[in-house]
């Protein structure tokens, strides 16, 4: 069943994560779409089908439990900013537990049929690191 709710394509990634179907979790992506890879992972930015199905493929092979929630949706007729938390659980490639979690900002689209997918996914956009103490002057020039 295709995402027809800009947040069911949160939520339908956590159900593809939860049942290791990396095929299901690629196929919420635009082809063209990007995402940040994790900063434990480099933190660049992965683009197109292949780069999408290495992230997705990474994540997959944690034997992840994923918990996600929206915790809003702002739309702007076909193209919808989320706002998200989430939390995996499972094993990294030394079989050790590991948990992850994170505050993700994500840009999803309605396609032709009806459904959305991401077109860009920052996993942990919404982060506290990102905030400063003090909003520092612009540069005008």
């Amino acid at each position: 069943m295709p995402a027809m709710r800009p947040e069911d394509v949160d939520y339908m990634l956590a159900d593809a994560f939860n049942a290791r179907d990396l095929a299901a979790a690629t196929e919420l992506y635009e082809p063209d779409a990007s995402v940040r890879r994790l900063e434990r992972d480099g933190g660049t930015v992965a683009t197109g089908a292949k780069g999408i199905e290495e992230v997705m493929a990474g994540y997959v092979g944690l034997d992840p439990q994923m918990e996600i929630v929206v915790h809003h949706v702002t739309r702007a007729g076909d193209v919808a900013l989320l706002r998200s938390q989430w939390r995996i659980t499972g094993t990294d490639d030394a079989g050790d537990p590991i948990e992850l979690a994170h505050n993700g900002v994500e840009v999803v689209r309605r396609q032709t049929g009806g459904e959305w997918r991401f077109v860009i996914d920052h996993p942990y956009g919404a982060d506290r690191q990102f905030e400063v103490a003090t909003i520092p002057a612009r540069d005008s020039a």
